[in-house]
């Protein structure tokens, strides 16, 4: 008698039916970022609800010891680590104030071109006060601009902070010695003025 494989019908509209073996089928699927073959949410399952946290992220630089000055003294991050066992190796370890997640840097670490790093996130809950902050320990910022057309924004931007302080509308970036580029982008203004 051949075996069949039945198929789950998840009865949301945002996602197809799945064909999985009888000894593999997920009882938890939603409308999550598709992983080849399953849907987010089978990683979950598959792993007893394990999680996929992001920890470092490593940037390449030419001088570890002036990306060590710049942002410790004029980023304001806080050093975790600084391994060097003899001169082929060294990692540096950093932490932006209240982060989860940290960066690194060193030798050894990474063949990329020092200064290839673009678009890193930082998220801060007053971009003005941020970027004051950055300015006057002699970090060279760009003006703040926001999102043009919101809700519909196609990608454009225009001078200023966003008038309405709407999350995620308002930026200004900078970049390390290196030329590695950080992206400082407002969320939670109105939480922070309320006292929340």
């Amino acid at each position: 008698m051949r075996e069949t494989t039945p198929s789950i019908d998840t009865g949301d509209e945002h996602s197809a039916r799945i064909r999985v073996p009888h000894a593999h089928i997920l009882t938890v699927l939603s409308r999550k970022c598709m992983i080849p073959g399953f849907l987010m949410d089978a990683w979950f399952v598959n792993t007893g609800g394990m999680k996929l946290s992001l920890e470092v992220v490593t940037l390449a630089v030419l001088d570890v010891d002036r990306a060590l000055t710049f942002y410790t003294e004029q980023v304001g991050f806080h050093l975790d680590v600084d391994y060097a066992p003899d001169d082929d190796f060294r990692v540096v370890q950093l932490t932006p104030p209240g982060s989860g997640v940290s960066i690194q840097f060193g030798v050894g670490l990474t063949v990329a071109e020092p200064g290839s790093t673009r678009g890193t996130y930082l998220v801060v809950t007053d971009i003005e006060v941020a970027r004051d902050a950055l300015v006057a320990r002699g970090v060279r910022a760009s003006g703040i601009r926001h999102k043009s057309r919101l809700p519909d924004w196609r990608g454009g931007f225009e001078a200023g902070i966003d008038p309405e302080r709407r999350d995620y509308a308002s930026f200004f970036d900078f970049t390390d010695p290196d030329g590695n580029q950080w992206l400082v982008q407002e969320r939670g203004h109105e939480a922070k003025a309320g006292g929340l």
